[in-house]
């Protein structure tokens, strides 16, 4: 009997370490240096990235000059687990544009006012990457 605390202390690490690394998954990132967040506007085409999410939740926020009433999203994201919505605005703050996060996917914005766009990614526990286009689109 004298060996009996030993086990059960034995066991009672291996229940600590197996609940530890369960929560591990749990736990709620936020965007940060690890996730090379880029943000570039060339030549009026904008281009948000991240990368390396391990369960994000958070939310950014940026404007884009947009110059058309419409704009063409490229979706290159790979998220394969959780989601980040991409919800687009146009200058009069009207939602033009509401998405997950796609791979391979383009498709246009609704009709909008040009100037001042709003693009707002928000992070529900995703992990994967993030790479989003959005350009002017020419009106016939």
């Amino acid at each position: 009997m004298t060996g009996r605390p030993h086990v059960v202390r034995g066991l009672a690490l291996g229940l600590v370490t197996v609940l530890v690394l369960g929560c591990e998954d749990s736990i709620i990132k936020m965007i940060g240096p690890a996730n090379s967040e880029t943000v570039t506007t060339i030549d009026g085409v904008f281009r948000y990235q991240s990368g390396d999410l391990d369960n994000v939740t958070d939310q950014r926020q940026f404007t884009w000059m947009n110059t058309s009433p419409r704009a063409t999203v490229k979706h290159r994201s790979f998220v394969h687990h959780g989601s980040v919505l991409i919800l687009v605005h146009d200058q009069a703050g009207t939602l033009v544009d509401s998405t997950f996060a796609e791979w391979e996917l383009d498709a246009p914005t609704d009709t909008g006012v040009p100037g001042v766009w709003t693009v707002d990614f928000r992070y529900f526990g995703a992990r994967g990457r993030v790479d989003t286009i959005l350009e002017p689109l020419a009106t016939p």
